[in-house]
């Protein structure tokens, strides 16, 4: 189990403190969802190993952002309920979708888009299959329920971000967001670049 905290603006693996959460930034001017087309891809690395390598591309195509009072919806109900409530209504909202080369796309529950400083940061929230073996021998992979993506762009050139594709959320004592991370490490986003 390897516990991370998520900051792509400060560099450092830091807390994921508003994927579904209270957003720092507003990322939504409207209440009502807008319907647009963003399409993303990224080259996979894969930490693990010395050197790391390199595992492929990531297309992510968004339809439109999740509104921060749904957001803020989300949040409560993962507090008051539990990650397990929390995915039955993820499910019924859609927000994109991703896919790997040469594989079928898988959708996005929540998208945030947030302006900072230092460029617009994306973080987008997912349902992680779970394989029938897991389910039927009740692995303890099957708490890990999410996958998490999160990439900086910034005004002009290309961004980077990082990929947790099997992430556990609890909450901490202050009631902020604790991503643990499954097993093998976790995939950094490199030359993220926006489809024109």
């Amino acid at each position: 189990m390897i516990k991370k905290q998520i900051s792509i603006i400060s560099g450092a693996l830091l807390l994921i403190i508003s994927f579904i959460a209270v957003p720092m930034i507003s990322n939504s001017e409207d209440k009502k969802e807008k319907k647009i087309e963003e399409k993303y891809s990224a080259q996979l690395l894969s930490l693990t190993g010395t050197a790391g390598r390199h595992t492929g591309t990531l297309y992510m195509t968004m339809e439109t952002w999740t509104p921060d009072e749904q957001r803020i919806e989300f949040f409560n109900i993962f507090k008051e309920k539990g990650a397990e409530e929390l995915q039955k209504v993820m499910r019924k909202n859609n927000a994109g979708y991703v896919r790997f080369s040469g594989t079928l796309s898988w959708p996005v529950n929540i998208a945030a888009k947030i302006p900072t400083d230092k460029g617009t940061l994306i973080r987008l929230v997912t349902e992680r299959p779970i394989t029938f073996v897991e389910y039927r021998g009740g692995s303890r992979s099957r708490d890990y329920e999410f996958g998490l993506i999160e990439f900086l762009m910034p005004e002009q050139g290309e961004g980077e971000g990082m990929l947790i594709g099997a992430a556990k959320i609890t909450l901490d004592k202050d009631g902020k967001l604790i991503v643990e991370s499954l097993g093998m490490g976790d995939t950094k986003l490199l030359h993220v670049k926006k489809s024109k």
